[in-house]
């Protein structure tokens, strides 16, 4: 089984997480933490396949650093 690719993106003003036009979940609560969270969920996972596959290095650091900024809507 496989995921969706990303980038996801948040729509605020209908609350989707989208994939382009596909829509891969709708966020009934309108917790922006949450969608951006989820929103993030693709680069979280690249950000930790990269550090496990490869170790630490200024790259993978780089990578998991943005993700977690994304994640946390900054």
């Amino acid at each position: 089984m496989t995921h969706t690719p990303g980038p996801w993106k948040h729509d605020d003003i209908y609350g989707l997480i989208l994939h382009g036009r596909t829509e891969i979940a709708a966020l009934h609560s309108g917790n922006k933490a949450n969608a951006n969270l989820i929103a993030a969920a693709p680069d979280l996972l690249a950000a930790l396949e990269s550090f496990v596959n490869f170790g630490r290095t200024v790259s993978t650091e780089s990578e998991a650093k943005i993700a977690i900024s994304k994640a946390k809507g900054e």
